[in-house]
């Protein structure tokens, strides 16, 4: 669902994703995979949410989890 929700925000011109965070790097590999073919920038990547959270640069965070 993750991924739903980002695709469908990258659809505004002015919202670029600047950072992936998942505990499986098969994930983030699949995830930076399909954002190359919609935008050129390259995103942060993290292993661990905290990081994530610490970074002062990003404005947003889109959070997907299991719906069980």
């Amino acid at each position: 669902m993750g991924w739903s929700n980002t695709s469908s925000i990258l659809k505004m011109a002015d919202v670029d994703l600047v950072g992936i965070c998942d505990v499986d790097q098969n994930v983030i590999d699949k995830r930076l995979a399909d954002y190359s073919k919609v935008r050129s920038n390259k995103p942060k990547t993290y292993g661990d949410y905290r990081e994530l959270l610490n970074d002062q640069s990003i404005d947003a965070i889109i959070i997907g989890t299991p719906d069980h």
